[in-house]
């Protein structure tokens, strides 16, 4: 006889689709590129580039490749900002039969050389300062510059009937991506064409996608979700809409854009979204906003609701295609928060206990994501893949992924959180351990304890505990810290301390340790000098900080990160210096100078090379 569990899980489940046309995402924009040229693919404040020049830049991209001998099973390296130059060089390396590898520039240049090393990727591409600062980590080199040289001899009108527009195998690589790891080096998933190609249906589909539409393109690229915002529109015959930095951290700006370019389709964490329902007189009336990245809680929901916009709920992981459930969000039905909803097309979903059983309706267990998304596993780390990528019985190759959720007698997926150390800081996905690992690196290290503090607010942040072995600065952690984790993954308080607190079994004691007292820590050990207000930029910065760490005692040399701040906090206040000095300075800028002294040096430098 059927359980309840039978029946619940089997009609969640039953997501068969047969899509139609072309198999693979490069397929499906060659055919776009051949049936609308003229038509607008990437538009954003600095101009607009067509289908036909997309094409063309994404043919020079190509011929690069193919003269540096990269062809099928080579990984490509790419390393730029949002724009139509990164989207030429996706594109450019599936012509080529490669796989792409897409890095944030921002992010640490060990930790960009940890993946280019481990990855070995044979091309790199991005810009000429990037490519100075990785190299040689390559044997191909494409400078983005030359990508948009307006000197390029004259392109040939390919209209996706260049050699690399054959369509691909569909179960060869797409594009690796690096994610945090619990053993303190990220590591590789590998994902398929037909795995992409299955979201960017599913989602075409429901959000009713196609020729006129146009969707923003907001996450760095570094972030699978990047996949989703580009490839969604230029699989269908849309518009790319490109935002600009200071929309992730300004939501003023963020809707400033939305309406400017009329963006029909928005994606975000709820961190943004709350920055953005936190304004006056919002009105998103008719646009799809999507929220995912970390639970979305239904006070947070009705004002989304409230500005007219029409709102999705987003579950899923790196490991699995970015998202793998949604939910329709609506204000007539929504009662407490929203659920992760039901699995997409293609995809199944189980819910198991600790002995591999599925657990009846209501009861909490383990989510296991199987279907079409389900990635190919980690490059070059059998041992993990086979720990992580299982088979199911009912619903075949499968993910395990370590968050706990259950069943809803209607069939929606609700979720309660980890059964590990993993945690999200603005919808970036952390492995504690790494962290941990990374101070415990440090020779005067002798243990390190990590913990999210503040979790779902807007100042929501990493803080570290050291047992130092020898005599060190917290300023000396955090820098050895930044020199490898990316700025998401960055405490933004480090306490010394003489022993970690343990637990009956001897482990460490996590909940001691939250309930410290830190008011001191923020200042510890770092040092105080007498400040020096007479540069106009230091003094202003100084004051900015001040105000927003609701510190009087930041000083020139105060470690913005070690004061409280977070990588959010970064962001918006580079996006502030740019403002008000009229310059183009890289995020990484603040976090390579942390302190108001060394924030305005660089800011000088900056001004002084234009």
């Amino acid at each position: 006889m059927a359980t309840d569990h039978d029946k619940v899980a089997e009609v969640a489940n039953r997501t068969a689709v047969r899509w139609r046309g072309p198999k693979t995402t490069p397929g499906m924009v060659a055919a776009q590129i051949a049936g609308r040229p003229a038509d607008l693919a990437i538009v954003s404040s600095a101009g607009a580039v067509s289908y036909q020049r997309l094409d063309q830049l994404a043919g020079r991209v190509y011929d690069r490749l193919a003269a540096g001998a990269v062809t099928s099973g080579d990984i490509v390296a790419v390393a730029a900002g949002r724009g139509p130059a990164a989207a030429a060089a996706l594109l450019g390396a599936w012509r080529a039969g490669a796989t792409y590898l897409p890095l944030d520039p921002a992010q640490p240049t060990e930790r960009l050389r940890y993946q280019l090393t481990d990855s070995r990727a044979d091309a790199l591409i991005g810009d000429g300062a990037t490519i100075q600062r990785l190299a040689p980590a390559a044997r191909v080199l494409v400078p983005t510059e030359e990508i948009l040289s307006t000197s390029w001899p004259a392109d040939a009108a390919h209209l996706a009937s260049a050699a690399g527009e054959r369509e691909l195998d569909p179960e060869s690589i797409a594009y690796i991506i690096y994610t945090s790891g619990s053993t303190g080096k990220p590591k590789a998933v590998q994902i398929t064409h037909s795995s992409l190609a299955n979201v960017l249906r599913h989602y075409s589909t429901v959000l009713e996608f196609g020729a006129g539409k146009k969707m923003l393109w907001l996450s760095t690229l570094a972030f699978d979700t990047s996949a989703l915002e580009l490839f969604v529109p230029l699989s269908c015959g849309g518009t790319a809409v490109v935002a600009d930095d200071q929309a992730q951290t300004r939501p003023d700006r963020l809707v400033e854009i939305i309406g400017e370019f009329g963006a029909d389709v928005v994606q975000a964490t709820p961190t943004t979204w709350r920055m953005v329902a936190g304004l006056e007189r919002v009105d998103l009336t008719g646009c799809w906003l999507l929220c995912g990245g970390e639970p979305l809680d239904g006070a947070l929901a009705r004002r989304l609701l409230a500005t007219g916009a029409r709102l999705i709920n987003e579950y899923g992981l790196t490991e699995t295609t970015i998202y793998s459930t949604i939910e329709r969000v609506q204000q007539q039905t929504l009662a407490g928060d929203p659920t992760a909803g039901r699995p997409i097309a293609n995809t199944a979903i189980a819910v198991l206990d600790e002995f591999g059983a599925d657990c009846p309706v209501d009861v909490v267990g383990e989510v296991v994501i199987g279907g079409a998304g389900v990635g190919a596993g980690y490059l070059r780390r059998p041992d993990l893949t086979a720990e992580r990528f299982i088979h199911h019985d009912r619903i075949g190759r499968a993910y395990r992924t370590g968050d706990l959720g259950r069943w809803s007698p209607d069939g929606r997926l609700i979720l309660h959180g980890r059964m590990d150390r993993q945690v999200k800081v603005h919808g970036a996905r952390v492995e504690l351990d790494e962290v941990e690992s990374v101070l415990q690196s440090h020779p005067c290290v002798q243990a390190a304890a990590v913990l999210l503090q503040q979790p779902g607010q807007l100042t929501e942040a990493l803080a570290a505990f050291v047992v130092p072995r020898a005599e060190v600065t917290t300023q000396e952690l955090w820098s050895h810290a930044a020199r490898i984790l990316p700025s998401y993954a960055m405490p933004s308080t480090i306490m010394l301390v003489e022993a970690l607190p343990t637990s009956p079994n001897a482990k460490t004691d996590y909940a001691q340790l939250a309930a410290l007292p830190q008011s001191d820590a923020a200042s510890a050990n770092q040092p105080v000098v007498a400040d020096d207000l007479t540069d106009e930029v230091t003094a202003w910065l100084v004051a900015e900080w001040r105000d927003l760490l609701d510190n009087p005692s930041i000083h020139a040399d105060s470690n913005l990160f070690l004061s409280g701040g977070q990588s959010l906090l970064a962001i918006s206040i580079t996006a502030q210096v740019c403002q008000r000095y009229g310059l183009d300075l890289p995020t990484l800028a603040i976090f390579e100078n942390p302190t108001p002294r060394g924030l305005a040096a660089a800011v000088k430098a900056h001004r002084e090379r234009r």
